[in-house]
């Protein structure tokens, strides 16, 4: 968690600053779920020694699929890629394996670990294609609401009160 912090979000934190003309000492949310690695008294010792700009925001257990976006608008329709992906695979194979006059009775899909191994790129290239659309990730953050109007959506956190 340390290296990520000093090598990708401490560096994006501040070149978001620079960007919307913010005060390099403007604070920051970090979204982190309850996991045992970011509660742990050693981490939040070395943010606060470090990182005093960056606040640590708990998500509590059981709440991701309200306040977590990935959870929120990101993991379902991801999902859904995956599984279409996969059922076209097995649609296409079924059909092949018909042409090629093998009755249907006897019809055993290849599900050795190559194939799905070669497979899955396809999946999740399908699924990342889907995904890469800024509206996407822009409204599963809008639907991140606590408290009435305040969401995680953009124009929400980097409002300066």
């Amino acid at each position: 968690m340390c290296k990520y912090v000093d090598e990708i979000l401490a560096p994006y934190f501040t070149r978001q600053k620079e960007l919307v003309g913010a005060a390099p000492d403007q604070e920051c949310i970090l979204q982190l779920d309850v996991w045992v690695v970011h509660r742990s008294v050693a981490f939040r010792t070395w943010m606060d020694l470090h990182y005093t700009w960056i606040r640590l925001i708990f998500v509590p257990a059981g709440c991701t699929g309200v306040a977590q976006p990935c959870d929120v608008g990101m993991q379902r329709p991801v999902k859904m890629s995956i599984k279409n992906s996969q059922h076209a695979d097995i649609v296409d194979e079924t059909l092949h394996l018909l042409r090629r006059g093998v009755p249907p009775e006897n019809i055993r899909l290849d599900t050795s670990v190559g194939t799905l191994r070669d497979r899955s790129v396809n999946w999740l290239v399908t699924a990342y294609k889907a995904l890469n659309k800024p509206e996407i990730v822009k409204k599963a953050f809008a639907n991140c609401k606590v408290r009435g109007d305040f969401s995680l959506a953009w124009d929400c956190i980097k409002s300066v009160p």
